[in-house]
């Protein structure tokens, strides 16, 4: 997974890398946390009622930033198709709708 990721991710691997066993990877600093310490919206912490929520509506969203930082490429390559959504927001308003939800 490190190196897949590292790879796909242009990450400095060397960075986790424990020349003293063969260039294995050194995990004595990874940290296991609890499903309940992972999780990112909590009921002290709720979910933005105009956060987006479903996966194409936060795809939709992406491809913008995607761009932003260079791995649109890198993204489709994974067979991940993520999508501008200007052209067709625009198209949307102008073609009557008062009312979006995500």
């Amino acid at each position: 997974m490190y190196r897949f990721m590292a790879e796909h991710l242009d990450l400095r691997l060397e960075r986790i890398l424990d020349p003293g066993h063969r260039l294995a990877i050194d995990e004595t600093r990874v940290v296991v946390e609890s499903p309940e310490r992972m999780k990112v919206f909590t009921r002290l912490h709720p979910r933005p009622a105009h956060a987006l929520k479903d996966d194409d509506s936060i795809t939709s969203a992406l491809r913008a930033c995607a761009d932003l930082y260079g791995v649109s490429d890198k993204l489709a390559a994974l067979g991940i198709d993520v999508k501008y959504m200007g052209v067709p927001l625009t198209d949307m308003l102008k073609g009557g709708w008062t009312s979006l939800s995500f």
